[in-house]
């Protein structure tokens, strides 16, 4: 466990609560990095670069709501990818959507969609048993009503 996530974790736990990593920081940038990672195959070469609208973190969970843009910051071009037929077929969206676990002090993809044109991550909490509390759901589903 690097000393950063380990104390970024300490804390969390220490206060029960959720944060977002503010932009820059070692723990943001480790979530972006590692779900890059996850995407280099099925992106052939490509760069890909998130504009976060949301990230939020229990300190072992953590949930990314972004969107894909390329190194200009320009809207990503899905062509050369694996996503390119659900582009051509106009079935991908520019926001995408991730979910990183952290055992031990490593960062893992549990679940991913990029360019989804719907609510694909709302059975995230129970399919991952992920805290409610780090999803953009309304307060009465968070609290479990």
């Amino acid at each position: 466990m690097t000393p950063f996530v380990a104390a970024a974790t300490l804390l969390l736990a220490q206060t029960g609560g959720v944060t977002t990593p503010a932009p820059g920081s070692k723990l943001r940038t480790q979530v972006l990095d590692t779900w890059r990672a996850a995407l280099k195959k099925d992106l052939k070469g490509k760069t890909i670069l998130f504009k976060v609208s949301l990230m939020r973190t229990d300190g072992t969970w953590t949930f990314v709501d972004a969107e894909a843009v390329d190194a200009k910051l320009k809207p990503m071009n899905w062509m050369g990818t694996a996503f390119e037929e659900q582009a051509k077929l106009g079935l991908m969206d520019q926001m995408s959507q991730c979910l990183l676990q952290n055992v031990k002090g490593k960062l893992t993809v549990r679940a991913m969609v990029m360019g989804a044109t719907d609510v694909a991550w709302l059975d995230w909490p129970t399919i991952y048993k992920a805290p409610k509390a780090i999803f953009p759901l309304p307060e009465q589903l968070r609290d479990g009503q």
